[in-house]
């Protein structure tokens, strides 16, 4: 998940006849993932021995802070005959700033006995299954 915590922000109204005024707590929340998908799509075939890279493109609700972006923790769930070391990819991430997404390279091994996929969860949310095929 994300490790921005909402902002309170107050803002004040005022009447220009009675000089009232009344303060309003607005809070702002940052961004969250929307989605997680693979560049490839779904499937990814003929991976050579040295491994295939695909981009992982990641879409939020809303526009990164300008300054910083917004960062996410990343993990990988490995099924059927893949193992840990299969897929390599980075643990953190952090948005463009400014942006609505971000994308970021993973490395995958060759699959040598059909099934092998990984799902990739980006701020809570999770991909779809990436199928390698030998």
């Amino acid at each position: 998940m994300n490790n921005l915590k909402s902002t309170v922000t107050r803002i004040l109204a005022v009447d220009p006849l009675g000089q009232y005024t009344n303060p309003l707590p607005i809070t702002v929340l940052p961004p969250r993932v929307v989605g997680v998908r693979f560049g490839t799509g779904s499937v990814i075939n003929g991976v050579p021995p040295s491994g295939s890279q695909v981009f992982v493109e990641v879409g939020l609700n809303a526009p990164a802070p300008a300054v910083g972006g917004v960062p996410f923790d990343v993990s990988y769930t490995i099924q059927g005959n893949y193992t840990a070391a299969s897929v390599n990819g980075p643990s953190h991430i952090t948005s463009v700033p400014g942006g609505t997404g971000a994308s970021f390279p993973m490395t995958v091994a060759p699959c040598a006995a059909a099934p092998c996929s990984v799902i990739v969860t980006v701020g809570g949310v999770k991909s779809g299954p990436l199928q390698v095929n030998p």
